[in-house]
């Protein structure tokens, strides 16, 4: 990626230099146009805002790292002693899993393969509890939250 992106000319001849079909040969000047482009927006980005965009940049990795790190936390204070990294990929996994599945339906799909792959690390008996502690932290919490906030915005507009 880091060559695509540093060096996009040379990396554009050697591909054209290999690529014998000729249909796919015509697209990678248009593909390396546009690499072109989301480069200069990227540089673009970071130097007009660049203290903001590393800002934006911490606290995505924080808020990964705590989403990541809820799995272990919860496990721990149900009172199950599990290994973090164990819990933290499982929570990984997870994480991902959801992110693609479609929307209508999705809420139902997340506990379901909550459940599935936290048997792999909790105990039966433990799943329904930690999925209700999960998703509630993970999901419900800052949509209570956000609500609060909706209502008070609402209040002050009117």
């Amino acid at each position: 990626f880091l060559i695509i992106f540093f060096v996009p000319a040379k990396f554009e001849k050697f591909l054209i230099g290999i690529i014998k079909k000729e249909s796919w040969r015509i697209k990678i000047p248009k593909i390396f146009n546009s690499l072109e482009d989301f480069k200069h927006i990227i540089f673009n980005f970071f130097r007009r805002g660049g203290k903001n965009a590393l800002i934006a940049v911490i606290l995505t990795y924080v808020s990964l790292a705590a989403n990541f790190l809820l799995a272990p936390a919860i496990l721990y204070t149900i009172g199950l002693k599990t290994s973090l990294i164990d819990a933290t990929i499982v929570q990984f996994i997870l994480t991902y899993i959801i992110a693609f599945t479609p929307t209508p339906g999705a809420s139902g799909a997340a506990e379901l393969a909550g459940a599935a792959l936290f048997s792999t690390i909790c105990p039966k008996a433990y799943i329904p509890v930690y999925i209700v502690y999960w998703r509630f932290f993970s999901n419900y919490l800052f949509s209570i939250i956000g609500a609060f906030f909706l209502i008070d915005f609402i209040r002050k507009d009117i």
